[in-house]
């Protein structure tokens, strides 16, 4: 572990003191608290540093991209029930025939008897 990745605004005691708002930058804050962003993970640090790099951005810009777009993309996701409930309308299954299977002709298909 590299010893954390830390960025976006001042070390303060908001969080101890029951605050966790997020400031972005060192003079602006949000609600009165600001505070680091600290990524401990080295994995999500490289993630946060070659999308930065891919961007030509910095890693704090970096992160607010990959934050916002997971919300956007959260925010316009369709539950499943009304996918499926879509693809029920535009392809309905066909009536039904009323006609019954023959069992020991599809057996026969598969090879059991």
């Amino acid at each position: 572990m590299r010893g954390g990745f830390q960025f976006l605004g001042l070390v303060n005691t908001c969080m101890a003191l029951g605050g966790a708002r997020m400031a972005y930058g060192g003079d602006r804050e949000i609600g009165g608290c600001a505070m680091p962003l600290v990524i401990e993970d080295d994995a999500m640090a490289d993630l946060v540093t070659r999308l930065a790099g891919l961007r030509g951005i910095l890693t704090q810009d970096a992160v607010r991209l990959a934050v916002r777009a997971e919300l956007d993309r959260a925010a316009e996701a369709r539950p499943l029930r009304e996918r499926f409930a879509a693809l029920r309308e535009a392809y309905p299954l066909p009536p039904a025939t009323g006609e019954v299977a023959d069992k020991a002709f599809f057996d026969g298909l598969s090879g059991e008897t």
